[in-house]
């Protein structure tokens, strides 16, 4: 088989890919994101600092996920991207995928490290687990990855080839070196799986659980363990690739070798996307609380519906 031809069956693979999954990963995350969303702010979770922080990484997370149909699900699967004809699309697209992409996995490792301090027998470090830290800790988070985004707004541009890229040697280093391997993967796995076990370890030492609180926390923490688990499995893949890419990025790469990179990447980036979409399933299945209090909410939803059709078509006749 010709390079030409191996070249254009990976980009349709990649394409058709990028369609199915891709699609299946907006529309469960959108859904997931928003029932958790509902789910940490009614009263049963919503005084507790790791549900605070978990629900504002839901929101981040449902955010994000527009940001990956714009970048990613219509530029690959679809041919259509907005960033090669509009400088402040492309500007803003990469700005804003960046701060969003960041924000969420570093509130999901605050709310592993709450969980930790919410478990430990010395009060003075459980004093930290607070809901009114929380309340200005999320924020902060926020701003301070709005404006480490900033450069973002001010380097990339449509070249002459009419792609949104940027072309700063500086810049180069930071979103090869840092950025990806980094921050989108090593520190996040690195976090919450030595905090998390650390967290275990306290919960281990704990007698059994009688109020209706401390099963509540032993619930989030439940649903937080799982989700470390999904953090490094959906984390790992990507982030063996960015490092490779670190690694080789000055070496010389013939155009084979570019093209089977190229399609590598962008397979492997589909499941990292988990991270953003997956934790109402995880948070479902390790949790009864928070599965019975979500059949309520869609019962509820789902007799209301019925309710409002049965009225409409009452009202019709």
């Amino acid at each position: 088989m010709s390079s030409s031809s191996t070249a254009a069956t990976l980009n349709v693979i990649t394409q058709q890919l990028t369609i199915y999954a891709g699609v299946l990963i907006y529309v469960s995350g959108c859904f997931g994101n928003c029932i958790n969303i509902i789910m940490f702010s009614r009263k049963t979770f919503r005084f507790s600092p790791s549900s605070w922080y978990l629900g504002a990484s839901c929101a981040v997370n449902l955010l994000h996920l527009q940001s990956f149909l714009f970048n990613r699900v219509l530029p690959i699967g679809f041919l259509v991207d907005y960033s090669r004809l509009s400088t402040i699309w492309c500007k803003f697209r990469n700005y804003y995928g960046f701060v969003l992409a960041i924000t969420s996995p570093t509130l999901v490792c605050i709310a592993v490290v709450d969980r930790y301090l919410s478990t430990c027998r010395n009060p003075n470090i459980r004093a930290y687990s607070s809901l009114k830290i929380a309340k200005y800790v999320v924020p902060m988070v926020i701003a301070f990855w709005m404006l480490e985004n900033i450069p973002t707004l001010i380097f990339f541009d449509i070249n002459s080839q009419s792609l949104c890229t940027f072309d700063r040697p500086g810049y180069t280093i930071y979103t090869s070196y840092i950025l990806p391997p980094i921050l989108y993967g090593l520190a996040p796995v690195l976090i919450t799986s030595f905090f998390g076990l650390l967290a275990y370890k306290n919960m281990r030492q704990q007698i059994a659980p009688s109020s209706s609180r401390q099963r509540r926390d032993t619930q989030i923490s439940s649903m937080i363990l799982l989700q470390i688990l999904l953090i490094v499995v959906a984390t790992f893949p990507a982030m063996i690739r960015n490092i490779y890419s670190g690694i080789t990025l000055n070496n010389q790469k013939d155009p084979e070798q570019l093209m089977w990179e190229n399609f590598v990447g962008q397979v492997v980036y589909l499941p990292w996307y988990l991270n953003y979409t997956f934790s109402f399933y995880i948070y479902t299945m390790s949790s009864v609380v928070y599965r019975k209090q979500v059949k309520k909410l869609l019962i509820k939803h789902l007799l209301c519906v019925r309710f409002d059709y049965r009225t409409i078509i009452t009202t019709t006749k």
